[in-house]
Parts: C-alpha cells; structure tokens; sequence
C-alpha cells in the first residue's frame, strides 16, 4: 500500500487535484481505514466507497509506473497482514495469534 501512496503523491505533484475533500471527511476516513483496513468504507471522488476498490480503481490508473505496484494486487486480492491476524485470532485464540507473530518474525527475508 505504501507504493500506492508513493505513486499517489507523486501524481498529485504533476497534476494537482482542483479541490480537496473537508477535512472532517478525511479524519473520519482516515479513521475508518485504521479500524477496518481494506474492508473500510471512506470518502472517495465525493462518494462513500469501500476502501478495495478505491485502491483497485487507483490501481488500474497507476499501473505501469512503479513495479512495487504488483505488491498492492496481491494484497488486494489476498488481503493484508491485519486481515490475516484477525482470523488467525477469531479461529485460535490469542496463543495462535502469538504463534503466528513469531513464526512471521523468524522467518529469514
């Protein structure tokens, strides 16, 4: 997702957006994003969507200028670290969550 973001403000340099969106809906988004990760619903283009597809919309625009991009697809489709996390949780427990946390630390890169 950083690599979305990256790729964002980079875009928004070379061609400023005409009008920003109150910043009450932003916090209120930013929020929303927080807590719910992709499953969130925020403001985007003046209009209440779910964070995916926003990001999906975002990527198919963006696509082709930065390869770290492709990281974002599979994330979209897979899901994220949170999202996992919190499965892993509501299917083991806090001990399962713990498990995955250093099993995931271990792991050589």
């Amino acid at each position: 997702m950083a690599a979305l973001v990256h790729a964002l403000a980079r875009r928004a340099v070379e061609d400023p957006v005409a009008e920003l969106a109150p910043a009450q809906a932003l916090h209120w988004s930013s929020f929303r994003a927080v807590r719910d990760g992709l499953d969130a619903e925020l403001l985007f283009r003046g209009e209440l969507r779910p964070a995916r597809d926003a990001a999906r919309e975002l990527l198919d625009q963006l696509r082709g200028e930065d390869e770290a991009l492709e990281g974002v697809e599979r994330i979209l489709r897979e899901g994220g670290g949170p999202a996992r996390q919190r499965k892993t949780f509501a299917d083991g427990g806090m001990d399962a969550l713990l498990r995955e946390l250093v099993e995931e630390t271990a792991r050589p890169l």
